[in-house]
């Protein structure tokens, strides 16, 4: 009779391409850059190099409050930064080489913000 060898990581639930490490003979989950938590299911940043990068971010995984900070560098004149779809949306985006804000949607014509 054989007896397979399991690791406590053979069950482990590490997500995000997380690595599952034995500590203590315990799996513990080491999250990869961005994410956090102790299945490393939780974002904390997000990078992007390149065109047409986005990030979805459900409202399961948001706490009450988020804060969210943007840097952008771009040579375009328009686009989404951000959009939040909710009770409460907002927009904030490049319009013209500048940033508009647009909130009160649900109301014509929206609040709109120019910086």
């Amino acid at each position: 009779m054989i007896l397979l060898q399991t690791s406590p990581c053979d069950q482990s639930d590490c997500q995000n391409g997380a690595q599952c490490l034995v500590v203590a003979g315990e799996p513990i989950c080491r999250c990869i850059p961005g994410y956090y938590g102790n299945k490393c299911d939780k974002i904390s940043t997000v990078h992007f190099l390149g065109r047409d990068g986005y990030v979805e971010l459900h409202g399961t995984k948001l706490r009450p409050t988020a804060h969210i900070s943007l840097q952008v560098a771009t040579d375009k004149d328009n686009g989404v930064l951000l959009y939040k779809e909710d009770h409460d949306p907002l927009a904030l985006e490049l319009y013209q080489g500048h940033i508009r804000l647009i909130y009160d949607i649900a109301n014509y014509p929206p609040t709109t913000v120019y910086r």
